[in-house]
């Protein structure tokens, strides 16, 4: 059974099966903080309770200023910290501080610079109990459809950041859930590194059809990649708002310079620039 399980997993990969759907249900957040050195801790909100959705397939970007609490709603919804009050549920199913039913990258890439490209991007197979042979016939295609299939025996120290981007994506894409939550994956990279990683993830996204949840500060990438945009701002963080971005399919840099690439752009610097509660 659980070789049938393997085989249909890395299936998915292979055939790009779309994503599920995420839903997050006024999910809050508070820490027991001292406010000074010799008074008790006491409750202190840092995320406001905030609901989101991320259907099969949509690239879901969130946009807001440092602190409005962007970093624990993804740990929330990756199981990694449990949350004050509400649910995160993934096709209906409550899986509220539970792991494992997300992939999740971070900004840095989390390379181990001690094994190949190769062995970087299986590792969740490996950790999911997947044979060696499986995983690695699991991720050669991948690494030379997307540029990294002459570089799987190179270390991560002799590839430019945005190939160790791409290499850390597709070990995400790998470990083979339908929701990705990725938290500000290009922001180390130089303009026109993070443009081509820009492009290359939609192209990904258009292949799969995973649900994706981003994480940005930069206003032109979160209009470029997005389905829905929900811009938070505030300390505790709120959702201000919801923006569904209705822009043609696939997209390119032409898109950047259209009247209404240019208008949800205004739209979200907006709400980010009102200091209105």
């Amino acid at each position: 059974m659980a070789a049938e399980i393997v085989e249909e997993d890395l299936g998915t990969v292979a055939t790009g099966v779309a994503g599920s759907t995420l839903t997050v249900n006024n999910v809050g957040k508070s820490y027991n903080i001292a406010k000074t050195p010799k008074s008790p801790p006491e409750p202190t909100p840092v995320l406001q309770p905030v609901s989101i959705t991320a259907p099969p397939g949509e690239l879901v970007t969130i946009v807001g200023p440092s602190g409005c609490g962007k970093s624990t709603l993804f740990g929330i919804v990756a199981g990694l910290e449990e949350p004050t009050q509400g649910t995160v549920e993934i096709d209906g199913q409550d899986v509220t501080g539970t792991t494992g039913h997300v992939g999740y990258m971070l900004q840095k890439d989390m390379l181990l610079p001690w094994r190949s490209i190769l062995d970087n991007v299986i590792i969740g197979l490996e950790v999911r109990g997947v044979k060696r042979s499986d995983a690695v016939a699991a991720a050669r295609p991948l690494l030379q459809e997307y540029g990294l299939g002459d570089y799987e025996q190179a270390r991560p120290a002799q590839l430019s950041g945005g190939m160790r981007q791409r290499a850390a994506l597709l070990r995400t894409l790998l470990f083979n859930r339908p929701i990705m939550l990725l938290d500000e994956p290009f922001g180390a990279l130089d303009a026109q590194t993070r443009l081509q990683m820009q492009l290359w993830l939609l192209e990904v996204q258009e292949s799969f059809q995973k649900s994706i949840v981003f994480v940005t500060h930069d206003i032109d990438e979160a209009v470029l990649l997005s389905d829905r945009i929900y811009v938070m701002r505030g300390r505790p963080g709120y959702v201000a708002r919801e923006i569904h971005v209705d822009l043609p399919k696939p997209r390119d840099t032409q898109i950047t310079t259209t009247p209404e690439f240019t208008a949800y752009k205004d739209e979200v610097r907006s709400l980010l620039m009102d200091k209105g509660e």
